[in-house]
């Protein structure tokens, strides 16, 4: 049977900056994970958060921290799997997105 080392992180929300993300991910690729799952709130605010906040504002977080994800995922050759918000027609929808050093 093949195993897989699995990551998972819990951590307040980033906000546009990722630099503490980046340091927990060259972690837990030095500990072998190849799958990085991270919590619900580490990428937005808590859902009922978002509707005092911009709509513009929480597109673009999810945007940027998407671009991160993508960016980080070749570096370190790691899969994320992560809830974020997705902006549409002013409207605030909660996903999941896998993101691969190869796809989204």
């Amino acid at each position: 049977m093949k195993s897989i080392h699995i990551g998972a992180l819990q951590l307040p929300t980033l906000g546009m900056n990722a630099t503490r993300l980046e340091f927990y991910v060259k972690n837990a690729k030095k500990h072998g994970a190849k799958v990085l799952l991270l919590g619900e709130y580490v990428l937005n605010h808590f859902f009922k958060e978002l509707n005092n906040m911009p709509r513009s504002m929480v597109k673009e977080q999810s945007k940027n921290h998407i671009q991160k994800l993508k960016k980080l995922s070749k570096e370190f050759d790691i899969i994320f799997v992560a809830p974020y918000v997705e902006v549409k027609k002013n409207r605030f929808f909660k996903k999941i997105i896998k993101i691969s050093p190869k796809s989204i």
